[in-house]
């Protein structure tokens, strides 16, 4: 049976999880993951002073924990974190990465060349992730979004296809066949 809260999940899968050596079942699993440890294994680059911001900022909302570990990430490693995490292991790390595409002053089809292979991730989490990370810039740019995600929604299987028939109703980018047809 799965964990219902984290208090269920064993410390040996936490500890796993945050050291990226696995990635998470379930929500409840990521709520486990330990940012601080999780952000210095998967870039052991990172100074320490960006390992204690993490720490501090412990007690913030989830996504916010989200957003914070990928502006540490890009503030000090820059590019190389956005690559680094794309490839990791751990269905966090990449979240990270699709955060960091929402950075900075990118151009929209700059941000969405990022994201694309975290929106066809095989981990459903990161798939949400890749959405999340550059909602702002999406939704200040609809129409030129849905201009430049049309032909995503042509793609023949893997996740992106899968996304095509889950939900209609989700705000995910790649349920915008509806809007464009």
């Amino acid at each position: 049976m799965p964990p219902r809260n984290a208090s269920d999940v064993p410390q040996d899968v936490v500890r796993a999880l945050s050291l990226g050596e696995r990635e998470s079942r379930d929500l409840v699993e990521a709520f486990t993951v330990d940012f601080a440890i999780l952000l210095e294994a998967a870039l052991p680059e990172i100074p320490q002073s960006a390992i204690r911001a993490m720490r501090d900022g412990a007690s913030l909302a989830y996504t916010k924990r989200m957003r914070l570990a990928a502006e540490l990430a890009n503030q000090h490693l820059g590019d190389d974190s956005f690559d680094a995490l794309c490839a990791h292991a751990s269905d966090t790390a990449r979240g990270w990465a699709a955060y960091i595409a929402g950075l900075g002053d990118r151009r929209l089809d700059a941000r969405l060349e990022m994201i694309r292979p975290l929106a066809d991730d095989h981990h459903f989490g990161v798939r949400e992730w890749a959405w999340l990370g550059i909602r702002d810039a999406i939704a200040s740019e609809p129409t030129e979004a849905v201009r430049l995600l049309e032909p995503w929604t042509d793609e023949p299987g893997g996740q992106l296809a899968q996304r095509r028939s889950e939900d209609p109703s989700r705000m995910g980018a790649f349920t915008l066949r509806p809007m464009v047809r």
